[in-house]
This record gives C-alpha cells, structure tokens and sequence, in this order.
C-alpha cells in the first residue's frame, strides 16, 4: 500500500521519496572515493525491502580506477540505461578509458524516475519512422524526454508521464538537467538527497 501507484496520494509520494534517498546514499558514499563508477545501474540491481532498506547487487559490473588509470573494466553496461554520449559520440566504447560519473548519474536518474512514474523517461511514441525509433536507446539517443527540448519531436507520451506535473519543482528541475544536453549538469546523488531530503521537510 505504501507504494500505491497514484502519486497523488501522500504516502504514495513520500515512500517513493524515501526510496530514492536511501538509494542515493551508498551510490553517493562509492562515488566520493573517486574510484567507482557503477557502469550497469539499473531496476534489477537494487533490492529493497518493505520497510525501504536497499542493496545493491551485481557489483561485477563497476569500472575501477587508480590514480586515472582503468584497473578494472567492468563486466557489463544495458542499453536503456547508457547516456546519450555513448550513442553519439561512441563515450564509454572504449572499456579503458576511465567513466565519468555523469555515466550514473544519468543511470540513477532514469531509475529514480522510474520508481516515482512506473515507467522509463524516454519511454514514448517518436514523431520518425525509422526502423528502429520505437526502442529506447533511440529515444536516448535523441533525447526524447518528454518535458526536455525536443518535447515536438514525440508523437505520443504515455499517460503516467503526466504525473510529473504533480512531484515537487526541485525534483522536476532535477530530472530536466539530468535529461538535458550537458552531461557535467547530471544531478550528482549527493544532490538528489538533499533536494529531497529538503522536501520531506514541507510534507
């Protein structure tokens, strides 16, 4: 019940909230060491419990670096949750040059919208044909975030999409720079915690 699915019912939002923060501060803790970058989050690799305790799993996948060097690569990276960069300018194709962690940061963003609206940022209807527009990367790719500048190049958005009018202004600013174009603008998760952190204060 805590997780009902319209938002428009406080404990609905607030657990979603909740959620958010307490996933936000280990990935927050592995990024301050300067030497993790997740590579592959995403839904699957988060365990929760009822009571919103969180653990992340299948660790193989994060890159590790030394003093700007690669020392290990990383396992794995799923293509609904690669940045843009990686699809227009080939960013992380390289598996020994160092991730920046904008890499996660678009990753956690995706996620957190995700558990707040029940379906992805970039999941909509294009305005192209092409033969493979209705996929997600391309959707990435292009930046078809529904609330971001190229907002009239859908064709359809979702229903549950419009349940973003209803979250707090500083939670809709986040998401929009973490959709826009430069990826150093990322809400860092440090940042996603204390905006909501902020906000459960108000409620």
């Amino acid at each position: 019940y805590k997780f009902d699915k319209e938002l428009n019912i406080k404990t609905a939002l607030v657990s979603r909230l909740k959620l958010i923060n307490n996933i936000a501060i280990p990935i927050h803790k592995l990024h301050a060491t300067g030497k993790y970058v997740l590579k592959d989050f995403k839904p699957d690799n988060v365990l929760v419990t009822p009571q919103g305790m969180i653990t992340i799993v299948d660790m193989d996948s994060i890159q590790i670096c030394e003093n700007g060097q690669v020392i290990f690569p990383g396992t794995a990276a799923t293509a609904d949750y690669m940045p843009p960069e990686f699809y227009t300018n080939k960013v992380g194709m390289d598996k020994f040059v160092p991730l920046e962690q904008s890499w996660d940061n678009f990753a956690i963003s995706e996620v957190f919208y995700q558990l707040l609206f029940g379906l992805k940022p970039y999941a909509v209807i294009p305005l192209s044909d092409d033969e493979d527009s209705n996929t997600i990367p391309y959707c990435i790719a292009h930046n078809l975030f529904p609330f971001g500048k190229n907002a009239a190049l859908i064709a359809k958005v979702p229903t549950p999409h419009n349940n973003f009018h209803i979250i707090p202004e500083s939670v809709k600013t986040l998401f929009i720079r973490a959709f826009g174009d430069n990826p150093a603008n990322r809400p860092q998760a440090m940042e996603w915690g204390r905006t909501i952190n902020a906000e459960l204060k108000l409620m």
